[in-house]
Formats: C-alpha cells, sequence, structure tokens
C-alpha cells in the first residue's frame, strides 16, 4: 500500500506543523474555568499572530469563522500538503480539524483527520496517534 519511507515523511510533516504549537507552561495553576478560559484565548490568538507571520510553505491553517464572522479560536481548520514526490502523498492537500480544550495549553489540542487517512500515526477514526498529544504518556504533553 505505503512504502515505509513515505510513511516516515509524512509522519515527519506531522510534526513540523505541530512544532508550531508551543508546548505548554507547567508553573502555573489555574483553579477557575475563566482563567483557562481566558489564559486559552490569550496564547491562541499569540500563536495565530505568530503563524500568521511565519509558518511552513503550503501548510494552511485558520480558525473557525461563525456566521457571525467571529473566529472561534478553539476550532481550526487546517490543510497539511503531501509534499513527497514521486509518493501517493504528492500533490494533495490533507483536512486536519484542531479542537483546543478551554484549559489550553494545559492541555493538548485534539487533531484529527477528517476524513481520516491511512497512516501509521492516524488511528482509523482519523484521531492523530502522537504522544506529544497526548498527556499522560512518556514524553507526551506538558
Amino acid at each position: 500500500m505505503f512504502s515505509k519511507s513515505e510513511l516516515v515523511v509524512f509522519s515527519s510533516e506531522i510534526l513540523i506543523f505541530f512544532k508550531y504549537i508551543k508546548r505548554p507552561n507547567r508553573t502555573s495553576i489555574f483553579i477557575h474555568s475563566v482563567l483557562f478560559m481566558s489564559t486559552a484565548v490569550e496564547r491562541l490568538q499569540e500563536e495565530r499572530k505568530k503563524w500568521r507571520k511565519d509558518h511552513p510553505p503550503g501548510f494552511i491553517a485558520r480558525p473557525r469563522k461563525l456566521p457571525n464572522g467571529d473566529l472561534d479560536l478553539f476550532t481550526w481548520y487546517c490543510l497539511i500538503p503531501g509534499k513527497t514526490e514521486n509518493s501517493l502523498w504528492s500533490g494533495g492537500y490533507y483536512p486536519l480539524l484542531l479542537q483546543f480544550p478551554p484549559e489550553y495549553p494545559s492541555r493538548p489540542p485534539h487533531a484529527s483527520f477528517i476524513p481520516p487517512i491511512p497512516h501509521m500515526n492516524v488511528f482509523p477514526s482519523g484521531t492523530v496517534c502522537l504522544s506529544i498529544l497526548h498527556e499522560n504518556e512518556v514524553g507526551g504533553w506538558k
């Protein structure tokens, strides 16, 4: 179906994308959910600003636009390019949905391909399976 090198290259492209999402700082403990929400919004606004100035070529990530024109910073629509030359991935763009919890950046975003893609780092449901996106795994979200 896919060669090992194609899967590894595509896997590294996912990692490149997630490098632009800063790892959280666990020095602060927030008690009230309003503080979580405020912190998450501020952080997502800051990251959106940085993303708009500098991001990997070909990658697209935008917050969902609500019917009233406001942006939902907790839901992002993304496209990841298949950059491997002469492979099944080349020339394609793969839609990814990022959903950030109100406790972000203390908790990781949920990432899923819609529709699901056949890849070793993607569950059949489309959810991205990378330890950096899981709180309770070794090497996970910190």
